[in-house]
């Protein structure tokens, strides 16, 4: 990805959340535990509002803005390796959206870095939803998994 594609970096974004929101709604529906599919609803719900932020986005503040300087995005350093599986366990599931919140942090993070106004406190706005979403995670985690041990 070019240093200038600013577009295809925010269809690529819009993907993101749209994956997100499946893998959420996916998650909600497999959920044994009542609170469990309740996070998994309510991370579904947040990231359609972050789809829906970046399909508002307006392109047209972006066009006047000198992109030259914006940072190279290479697009394999945001995905996440593991898929979901039907069979997969609550542990693996957590572990899972926990990744896809630390990559989805990062791109955001590194988005804001290379404008400035407004689309950059969009991309900041989407960085700590990302940091909430994470630490919520972890939570569940560590009272549900790790209390375990």
């Amino acid at each position: 990805m070019g240093q200038n594609d600013l577009a295809d970096i925010l269809q690529f974004a819009i993907s993101k959340e749209i994956q997100a929101v499946q893998m959420y709604s996916l998650m909600a529906k497999k959920a044994e535990f009542p609170h469990v599919r309740q996070l998994f609803e309510e991370l579904a719900a947040e990231e359609r509002n972050h789809r829906k932020m970046l399909q508002e986005l307006d392109v047209s503040e972006i066009e006047g803005q000198d992109l030259t300087q914006f940072p190279e995005i290479r697009l394999t350093d945001y995905t996440v390796a593991q898929e979901f599986r039907p069979d997969m366990g609550l542990q693996d599931a957590l572990l899972l959206a926990i990744q896809r919140e630390e990559k989805s942090y990062a791109l955001y993070q590194k988005l804001q870095s290379g404008v400035v106004g407004k689309v950059r406190a969009l991309f900041t706005f989407l960085a700590g939803e990302e940091v909430k979403h994470r630490e919520r995670l972890q939570k569940l985690y560590e009272e549900g998994i790790l209390s375990e041990f």
